[in-house]
C-alpha cells in the first residue's frame, strides 16, 4: 500500500469505506468525495521533518513548511513562523534545538516569541489568523534533552534555586546574599576587603575580631569602655575625667633619659649608691613633662638633671643658663620636682621646673 498526502500529512495505508487507499496522490488540501458519513480509517500518519544548520542567520516558514524543524550546528538561529493568514487555524509546527546555540522563535512581524536554549522544544499553534504578532501563537515550550536535579523548569527572571551546586559562576553580584564563606575566597589584584589596610591578591584570610558590637568606621566612632593600649594621636579631647597611673623609671646611677620616658612618668633615684646621679634630658620638645623624685637618700652625693645644650631651665620661673642643671645635693626620700616643657621661640622649647619639696637648686 502506498502513502497519500493530506493537509501536509504523509496517510500510510488505511481504508476508506472499508476500500484501501489507492495508488494515485491526489492534490495537497482535502478529499473532495468524503461525506460526512464515510468511515476512515488511519493506521499512520507522518508528518515530515526539515533539518537546518544553524549559522547565526534566519529559516522563515511558510504554510507548506514540515511540521518537525530541527536545528543543528554550534551557533545561533533565528526561526520566523509563517504570515497566519496563510494558515489554518489550529495548524502547528515543532521546533526542535539540538544545536550548542539559541535559537530564537519570532513571529512574521519580527516579535519575539521564545528564545530556545540548547536541548529544548517546543510546539507553536496558530490561534489567530490575523496580526503579525507573538499574540498569534500558542506555545508549548519544554522537551529538555538533557536534566539534572529536580523540580519546576528555571528560566531568566527571578528564578528560586532549592539547594543548588552552582559550580564556578563566572560573573554575579553577592551583596544580598547571607551565608558568605569566611574563608577560602580567592581575591583580585585590586580587591580590598574589610581588615586589610591594601589591595592585594591571595585568599582572604578571615578576619580577627574583639569585642562587640558595630563594626567601626573612622569618622566619628563611638567606643564604649574600649581599652586603648599604648594609642599615639595628635590631640586628645574630652567631656569628662580621665584616669590612670604614671610609670615610675628607676634610675639609680647617671644616665641619659628619652624622649619617652620624660613624657607623664616619675623619674626615681631608688638605689642609688656611693656615687653622683646625672639624668642628661633630651632636647626639650612640645607635651614633655615628669616628675623627679627622690626614693634614696644620700648624704653625700647629688641626684641632678641637665638640660641639653641649647636647652635653659627656669626653675621656679628663674631661667638658667643654656645646658644648666637643677639639683639636690642631699637627696631626702620624698623630695621631688617637676619638670615641664614650654615654647619660648619659633620652634624652640625650654624647660620650667617647680620645686615640690626639698632643696632643689639651678647649678
Amino acid at each position: 500500500m502506498s502513502q497519500y498526502y493530506f493537509d501536509d500529512h504523509i496517510i500510510q495505508g488505511g481504508t476508506i469505506d472499508g476500500t484501501p487507499i489507492g495508488q494515485t496522490t491526489p492534490a495537497a488540501g482535502s478529499f473532495t468525495t468524503l461525506t460526512a458519513t464515510t468511515s476512515m480509517t488511519v493506521p499512520t500518519i507522518l508528518d515530515g521533518y526539515s533539518t537546518t544548520a544553524t549559522a547565526a542567520g534566519t529559516t522563515t516558514l511558510t504554510a507548506s513548511s514540515n511540521y518537525h524543524q530541527f536545528f543543528t550546528g554550534t551557533t545561533t538561529q533565528t526561526v520566523k513562523m509563517p504570515v497566519t493568514s496563510t494558515l489554518t487555524l489550529g495548524q502547528d509546527y515543532r521546533i526542535v534545538n539540538n544545536s550548542t546555540g539559541v535559537v530564537t522563535v519570532t513571529s512574521s512581524g519580527d516579535n519575539s516569541i521564545v528564545a530556545m536554549v540548547p536541548g529544548s522544544e517546543c510546539i507553536l499553534t496558530c490561534i489567530l489568523l490575523t496580526g503579525t504578532t507573538a499574540a498569534s501563537w500558542d506555545i508549548k515550550y519544554g522537551g529538555i534533552g538533557s536534566v539534572t536535579g529536580t523540580g519546576g523548569m528555571v528560566l531568566a527572571t527571578s528564578p528560586t534555586l532549592v539547594t543548588p551546586a552552582l559550580g564556578t559562576p563566572s560573573g554575579g553580584t553577592l551583596t544580598s546574599c547571607t551565608g558568605l564563606p569566611t574563608g577560602g575566597v580567592t581575591m583580585a589584584a585590586t580587591a580590598k576587603i574589610l581588615g586589610r589596610a591594601t589591595a592585594g591578591a591571595g585568599v582572604a584570610e578571615e578576619i580577627a575580631v574583639t569585642g562587640s558590637g558595630n563594626v567601626v568606621l573612622a569618622t566619628s566612632p563611638t567606643l564604649v569602655t574600649p581599652v586603648l593600649g599604648a594609642a599615639t594621636g595628635t590631640s586628645l579631647a574630652t567631656t569628662g575625667s580621665i584616669s590612670g597611673t604614671m610609670d615610675e623609671i628607676i634610675q639609680a646611677a647617671s644616665d641619659t633619659l628619652t624622649a619617652a620616658e620624660v613624657k607623664g612618668t616619675i623619674i626615681s633615684n631608688y638605689g642609688q649608691g656611693a656615687g653622683d646621679n646625672l639624668q642628661t634630658l633630651p632636647t626639650a620638645a612640645e607635651g614633655m613633662n615628669f616628675i623627679g623624685v627622690c626614693g634614696t637618700a644620700q648624704a653625700a652625693h647629688y641626684f641632678r638633671f641637665q638640660a641639653d645644650t641649647n636647652d635653659k631651665v627656669y626653675l621656679n620661673g628663674v631661667a638658667g643658663a643654656d645646658n644648666g642643671s637643677v639639683s639636690i645635693a642631699v637627696p631626702v626620700v620624698g623630695s621631688s620636682i617637676v619638670f615641664y616643657t614650654f615654647q619660648t621661640g619659633a620652634g624652640v622649647y625650654d624647660w620650667g621646673a617647680i620645686t615640690v619639696s626639698g632643696l632643689w637648686t639651678a647649678v
